[in-house]
């Protein structure tokens, strides 16, 4: 599996900076969720005070 260096993340998150996405990208890159878990996430999952995620669910795609 290839994956980036520090400094391609570093640099995809500095393009990515004002995106949409942004925060999609970031909890992705920053936690190593796969896009379905990070799709999945509802405000529920998030501790605020234990600052934590938890994984509930996932989304998936049928063609």
């Amino acid at each position: 599996m290839k994956t980036w260096s520090m400094e391609q993340c570093l640099h995809f998150l500095d393009t990515a900076e004002g995106h949409v996405h942004q925060i999609v990208y970031s909890l992705a890159i920053h936690t190593g969720m796969r896009k379905g878990e990070v799709l999945g996430l509802r405000w529920g999952d998030i501790d605020w005070e234990g600052k934590s995620l938890m994984i509930q669910q996932t989304v998936t795609w049928t063609p």
